[in-house]
């Protein structure tokens, strides 16, 4: 079958399929498939990114499912809040042609939903960013070593992407871009998301985009 034909399909191939898997409700799955072929019109490295954020992030979700259900800590069905909020920092720097800041906006994107999908798999408790004191599973701004871990090895895993098209210095600047987005994710998440002064797709939109203007501003220097 043509390659081509392949990735014309593959936005809606993936949309329909989170719809089914119950992974994304219908308007999430909706614009989920709008944004892959916004990326895929930009080009293939920049519909890189966003597959590589979709399977990580899946993947991430999947670890210890089962486990994270009978505690009733497991990602209940994303919505359109959800794409928009980790997508539209990366679509912004991709639509400016700037793969520092895409890449590090999704590197961070990646790099959350690994802290928080595999943190709650530790069997250490969190504690709160800001204090350091112990806080519940699930607590916004909350932070455990395995989380952190994964945090890490998922920023540099995504970052491939970036050096598989764009080089070393891309790739370097999405692995720092990662970490300090995901942080960042985890201080907003703690500082207002925890007392209710907004959503956590606010705290993934300001954190990605944070993390994609630091990957600006890196690629100045």
């Amino acid at each position: 079958m043509d390659t081509n034909l392949i990735l014309y399909f593959l936005p809606l191939l993936l949309g329909v399929l989170a719809y089914i898997r119950n992974s994304l409700d219908f308007p999430g799955a909706a614009s989920g498939i709008v944004l892959g072929y916004v990326f895929l019109w930009l080009g293939v490295p920049w519909f890189s990114l966003l597959i590589g954020f979709f399977l990580l992030g899946t993947l991430a979700t999947k670890l210890g499912y089962s486990k994270k259900r009978k505690h009733g800590t497991h990602q209940k069905t994303r919505g359109i809040g959800n794409v928009l909020g980790n997508s539209l920092a990366g679509l912004l720097f991709a639509l400016i042609g700037n793969p520092f800041g895409a890449v590090a906006a999704f590197s961070a994107a990646t790099a959350d939903t690994a802290s928080s999908e595999i943190g709650l798999l530790s069997k250490e408790g969190p504690i709160s960013i800001l204090t350091g004191k112990p806080v519940k599973h699930g607590y916004d701004g909350g932070i455990t070593t395995l989380g952190s871990a994964a945090m890490v090895l998922f920023a540099f895993v995504f970052s491939l992407i970036g050096l598989a098209f764009w080089g070393w210095p891309v790739f370097w600047v999405g692995l720092l871009g990662g970490i300090f987005g995901s942080m960042l994710d985890s201080v907003l998440g703690d500082a207002f998301e925890s007392r209710g002064i907004w959503g956590n797709n606010t705290t993934n939109l300001l954190a990605t985009l944070g993390a994609g203007l630091l990957g600006l501003i890196l690629s100045t220097i």
